[in-house]
């Protein structure tokens, strides 16, 4: 069997992890960071494609009379506009866990050396 790495089971090897308060070491963390960021242009895209399906409506509703502000209140209530906010929030912590996988993998390797 392959072990096909995705984001969500990086995820969730970080989030048991914390929640077993497991000591990574520095190797680990920095293979957690890697393996994130390859795998973060997958969410990217799924974003892109959902802002411009988002986009798209938003348009179509104008163009049949609708105001700027009622197409994009109209927008907003739609389920791809709340999946989009989920990913995008999802994107930012991802980003953010990188920054501190790489820094728990510096100081990992500093606490070796000493």
């Amino acid at each position: 069997m392959t072990d096909i790495r995705t984001l969500d089971r990086v995820l969730d090897a970080v989030k048991s992890a914390v929640e077993n308060r497991e000591a990574w070491s520095p190797d680990l963390w920095a293979e957690c960071a890697w393996d994130m960021t390859a795998l973060l242009g997958n969410e990217h895209d799924r974003l892109c494609d959902m802002q411009q399906i988002i986009a798209a409506e938003k348009g179509k509703l104008v163009d049949e009379g609708f105001t700027v502000a009622r197409a994009k209140v109209a927008v907003e209530s739609t389920d791809i506009y709340k999946e989009s906010q989920k990913l995008k929030s999802k994107i930012g912590r991802i980003e953010e866990l990188i920054r501190i996988s790489k820094l728990r993998s510096r100081m990992a390797m500093d606490e070796y050396r000493t």
